[in-house]
């Protein structure tokens, strides 16, 4: 079955200011956007503290998951 959550839009100019500005490297960056990203099609938002957590909790489970299917 397949579902269709929504789109992740990446703002390439706005990722490599950001990278240069705060020193990340932009091919680790990006991974973690789109992990972000599909967080939000989920229905995780940070609005709250408590919100955050949860979904911090789910990118964190997502980065284990995928590291095992590396």
């Amino acid at each position: 079955m397949w579902y269709e959550l929504g789109d992740i839009y990446l703002g390439m100019g706005y990722i490599r200011d950001y990278c240069t500005k705060y020193k990340r490297d932009i091919h680790t960056h990006i991974p973690r956007l789109l992990v972000h990203g599909v967080c939000h099609l989920l229905g995780y938002d940070h609005v709250k503290d408590s919100d955050y957590k949860k979904m911090l909790a789910k990118e964190n489970y997502i980065w284990r998951r995928m590291k095992v299917l590396n």
